[in-house]
């Protein structure tokens, strides 16, 4: 009788060792496969945030370059006088204000709070350029004051607000 109660005793502790080893193991793997989610997550998450930052920075690019075709085109105009650069000038801003719109609904969120902030504060000095100086020139060329437009306080000016 002790030899069949020391081997149900034995049994028991193998079962029970067994028990906890299958216990451990399933944790194990349940462990394996939240970590593996969760890293997966977190992978498709940075992936979709470069992305969005690409497309800023092509956005960004575009912004820069609308600002320069307006630049080139007003001295054009105020060198020509020929309202042909008026058109790409036009078209600058519209291209620009598109662009700017894009990028405010791009920036919206906690992620790019700095990158909205430096976006309004671009906009601010683009704003100032095209009334103090863009729309200043022009209006200056059609009032036939050619001598003032061209002077270089003025163009100096004009550069110093775009920089």
């Amino acid at each position: 009788m002790f030899t069949l109660s020391h081997r149900s005793r034995q049994r028991s502790l193998i079962q029970q060792l067994k028990d906890r080893l299958i216990l451990t193991v399933g944790l194990l793997v349940v462990c394996l496969v939240l970590t593996s989610g969760i890293g997966i997550f977190v992978l498709i998450t940075q992936q979709q945030l470069g992305d969005r930052k690409v497309t800023m920075t092509t956005q960004i690019n575009d912004l820069s370059q609308a600002m320069v075709d307006q630049e080139t085109a007003i001295h054009g105009y105020v060198t020509t006088q020929s309202t042909t650069f008026l058109d790409p000038f036009s078209s600058g801003q519209t291209d620009y204000q598109s662009l700017l719109q894009q990028l405010k609904s791009e920036t919206t969120g906690s992620n790019f709070q700095s990158s909205a902030s430096a976006l309004a504060g671009v906009d601010k000095q683009a704003s100032i350029w095209s009334t103090n100086y863009a729309q200043a020139e022009i209006t200056r060329i059609r009032a036939g004051n050619v001598a003032a437009a061209q002077s270089n306080p003025v163009n100096a000016r004009g550069k110093a607000l775009v920089d």
